[in-house]
């Protein structure tokens, strides 16, 4: 607020002369001074107090411009640490200028130059994101109206201290049939600190164990489900400062798929046998599988001749030298049975 003397107005006769304004809510007058509040137009009316020998009316009137002039510096900021940001309030400037004020807000960071991060704030706080632990942030705030910028305020600074974070979300799972999908919702509150996460698993209400560590983005693959299993998984996050409470755990019970068709058999042919074997289907369907095989000699019809086989090998017997054997394989699990493979032929020895 700027203060100057009011110009008088001559008067004629007795009496006490006085100066009022018509525009308070741009210039005022108390005591002989006036203050200059705002910017516009000042009008300044000039009276007379009627004497004994004189009479005339009393008004006379002056006006000129009232322009802004650039504020003081705000105060210095306060610095709260919020683990991740920091928030800043400050006083505003004890001149404004006459004219309102917007805020801009510089940061400096481990005694490096200060860079503006913000400006056209309205009001007096700010919340600086992304703070990290043990790093040391100062800051200085400066105020505009429309005659200019003032000058910077004095700088506060703080350093930052990390703090465990929050718990993620209940990781959300996808059953691949063989695998088990998991994705969680970071935590909210980092703590101030790059953020890594851990996966626990139980199987069947057994014990907790961890299956990963370290984690920077939030999935994960859990390989090696099987059919009719139920799977539990829980997430911890961890940073410098420690680690979060447990996320809400999350269950699903594994189904399985019909396994893809086993390889095309291999035949070797012994006098009066045929060793059959077979490598495991590309996709066992997220389940155990077990084998039946089926034979065919010569142009005949196809026969089943084993079934329930848990390895993959299989010894038919009784061969004759002018017959030709052919055979296919089949893997079964919960779900079902897979095609059949391609089939083999071979002639007998």
């Amino acid at each position: 607020m700027v203060h100057r003397s009011p110009r008088f107005f001559s008067t004629t006769g007795d009496g006490e002369t006085s100066v009022t304004s018509s525009t308070t809510d741009i210039c005022s007058v108390a005591q002989g001074t006036v203050s200059y509040v705002g910017v516009g137009t000042c009008t300044l009316v000039a009276h007379v107090t009627q004497g004994a020998s004189y009479s005339a009316a009393d008004g006379a009137s002056q006006s000129f411009s009232v322009a802004a002039t650039i504020p003081s510096a705000p105060g210095a900021p306060v610095l709260t640490d919020n683990h991740g940001s920091f928030g800043l309030t400050w006083t505003p400037p004890s001149n404004t200028g006459g004219a309102a004020v917007t805020y801009s807000v510089s940061v400096s960071t481990n005694g490096g130059a200060f860079t503006q991060t913000t400006s056209g704030l309205t009001g007096t706080s700010f919340t600086y994101q992304g703070t990290s632990g043990y790093n040391t942030y100062a800051f200085k705030v400066r105020a505009t109206n429309t005659a200019g910028s003032g000058p910077l305020s004095a700088f506060s600074w703080l350093r930052a201290s990390p703090v465990a974070p929050s718990a993620p979300g209940a990781p959300v799972l996808t059953d691949n049939h063989g695998s088990i999908s998991l994705t969680w919702s970071p935590s909210s509150n980092s703590g101030g600190a790059p953020v890594t996460y851990i996966v626990g698993e139980r199987t069947n209400e057994g014990l907790w164990r961890t299956v990963a560590t370290g984690l920077t983005n939030p999935s994960y693959t859990f390989g090696g489900s099987r059919a009719t299993n139920t799977y539990t998984f829980v997430i911890v996050a961890a940073n410098i400062a420690g680690s979060s409470a447990w996320s809400p755990t999350t269950s699903i019970v594994a189904t399985a798929v019909v396994a893809t068709a086993p390889a095309k058999p291999v035949l070797t042919a012994r006098h009066g046998l045929i060793v059959v074997t077979w490598s495991t289907p590309a996709n066992v369907g997220g389940d155990s599988v077990t084998y039946t095989v089926r034979v065919k000699t010569n142009a005949g019809p196809w026969r089943q001749v084993a079934t329930g086989l848990t390895g993959r090998s299989f010894t038919y017997f009784n061969t004759k030298t002018v017959n030709s054997y052919s055979f296919s394989v089949s893997a079964v699990n919960h779900a079902g049975a897979s095609p059949w493979s391609l089939t083999a032929t071979k002639k007998a020895v």
